[in-house]
C-alpha cells in the first residue's frame, strides 16, 4: 500500500506425478526485510569504521602492516600480508603492484645482517602462546633507491583462548635519523678522548 518495496525470500516445492507433470506446487514467502535493513546498517558502519582508519593511517609517520595468521601456522614467501601505501612509500614503492601484499615483499628487503635475527623475533612472538614476548625490532630495510635505511618494527598478536595466533598487526617506524644522531655522538665521544 506504501509504494515500496520490501524484501521477501520464496521458498517452494513442486510435487509431481510419475511423468513429472506438476501436481501441486506449495510454498511460501518470508520476510527479510529486516535482516536487509540490518546488513545495510552493518555496511554503512563499516564504511564509516574504515574511512576513519584510512584517514587516521594517513596522518601517522608510521608504515601499518597486518596479517592473519594461517591456520597451519606455516608461512611461505607468498603468505598473504597487508600493508598500508603509507609502508610502501616509507620504502620507495607506491601500490601493490609495485609492492605485492605477501611476507617476501618485506623479508626479501631485510639486510642480510638482520634478516635472521628478524625473522625469529617475528617467529618467538607468534609462537609464545603466553603472549608474553614482545615483537619490537630494529633493522636495516633496502629501499627501492637500492640504499638501506633503519627502521623500528612493532607488533602485537590477537590469540584464541589456547593463545594460538589468529592476527598480527603493527607499524614501521622510520629511525634513521635517531641512528644517524646516535653515531654522530659516538664519533664525537671518541674525538675528545
Amino acid at each position: 500500500k506504501s509504494g515500496t518495496y520490501q524484501w521477501f525470500r520464496a521458498v517452494g516445492k513442486t510435487l509431481r506425478d510419475e511423468q513429472g507433470k506438476p501436481l501441486r506446487v506449495a510454498g511460501s514467502l518470508i520476510d527479510i526485510q529486516t535482516l536487509k535493513d540490518l546488513h545495510a546498517e552493518r555496511q554503512a558502519e563499516t564504511k564509516v569504521l574504515l574511512q576513519r582508519f584510512n584517514l587516521a593511517a594517513q596522518t601517522t609517520m608510521e608504515g601499518l602492516w597486518d596479517m592473519v595468521v594461517p591456520d597451519d601456522l606455516v608461512f611461505t614467501d607468498d603468505t598473504p600480508f597487508w600493508w598500508a601505501d603509507r609502508f610502501r612509500q616509507m620504502l620507495g614503492y607506491r601500490d601493490e603492484q609495485d609492492f605485492p601484499n605477501r611476507l617476501d615483499s618485506w623479508s626479501n628487503l631485510l639486510h642480510p645482517d638482520h634478516k635472521a635475527a628478524t625473522l625469529a623475533a617475528f617467529s618467538a612472538h607468534l609462537m609464545d602462546y603466553s603472549g608474553q614476548t614482545p615483537y619490537d625490532v630494529e633493522y636495516q630495510l633496502k629501499l627501492k633507491s637500492g640504499a638501506y635505511q633503519w627502521f623500528r618494527a612493532v607488533g602485537k598478536t590477537l590469540r584464541d583462548e589456547q593463545g594460538k595466533p589468529l592476527r598480527v598487526a603493527g607499524s614501521l617506524i622510520d629511525i634513521q635519523t635517531l641512528k644517524d644522531l646516535h653515531t654522530e655522538r659516538q664519533s664525537e665521544t671518541k674525538r675528545k678522548r
